[in-house]
């Protein structure tokens, strides 16, 4: 990354950091969203491989869902903040999983006040359901499009990142069926299972 390209980012990021920091609360904007945007410039200032205008755009589509609290009147209340702490601490977490880990810090946090503000946070598009066969629902922090590769041994669910849109356009082109959202899992074995497998082989 050049000179003008680094300035350019540092253009694009010091808008979307007075976007943010208009429409979002100011509690989650300094534990969550200031210090995340912070480590990505950092992290593509030291690489310096990429164009400044492709990293602010997929910036602006990370941080797209924490506009929505404020444009949808939702206050960043504990519980909330909780429940977005652990969410993203777990990558993906399911209601059980989720329940147990904030109850053992909040004990007064019940799980239908846990399954409301999931509600309200997947509403918004600020949290992903990942529904899976044979699996109880997960819960992911909204992100880039992706698809998910879950291991039918140990369960684990990894992000890869794809271009979802060409496999919607692919799949509907021949038809007017309509996609309002979509979840694509890959069903197998991971690396450490498949490891396993072997060195007990």
């Amino acid at each position: 990354m050049d000179a003008k390209n680094r300035a350019e980012l540092g253009e694009n990021m010091f808008h979307i950091f007075v976007d943010l920091k208009q429409r979002a609360p100011i509690n989650l904007f300094d534990k969550y969203i200031s210090p995340y945007l912070s480590l990505q410039y950092d992290k593509e200032m030291l690489t310096r491989t990429r164009d400044a205008n492709e990293i602010a755009e997929e910036l602006r589509e990370i941080v797209k869902p924490f506009r929505s609290l404020k444009d949808k009147n939702l206050k960043a209340t504990h519980q909330r903040l909780a429940i977005l702490k652990t969410i993203d601490n777990s990558k993906h977490i399911n209601m059980e999983n989720l329940y147990e880990l904030l109850s053992s810090k909040y004990p007064t946090l019940s799980k239908a006040t846990i399954y409301r503000n999931l509600k309200e946070l997947i509403s918004i598009g600020l949290v992903t359901e990942i529904k899976i066969p044979d699996q109880p629902t997960n819960y992911e922090i909204t992100k880039m499009p992706h698809i998910h590769l879950v291991c039918k041994i140990c369960n684990k669910i990894e992000d890869k990142i794809v271009n979802t849109e060409q496999i919607i356009d692919e799949a509907t082109k021949d038809s007017r069926f309509k996609v309002e959202s979509s979840s694509i899992s890959l069903i197998g074995v991971c690396q450490e299972c498949l490891n396993s497998a072997k060195n007990s082989a």
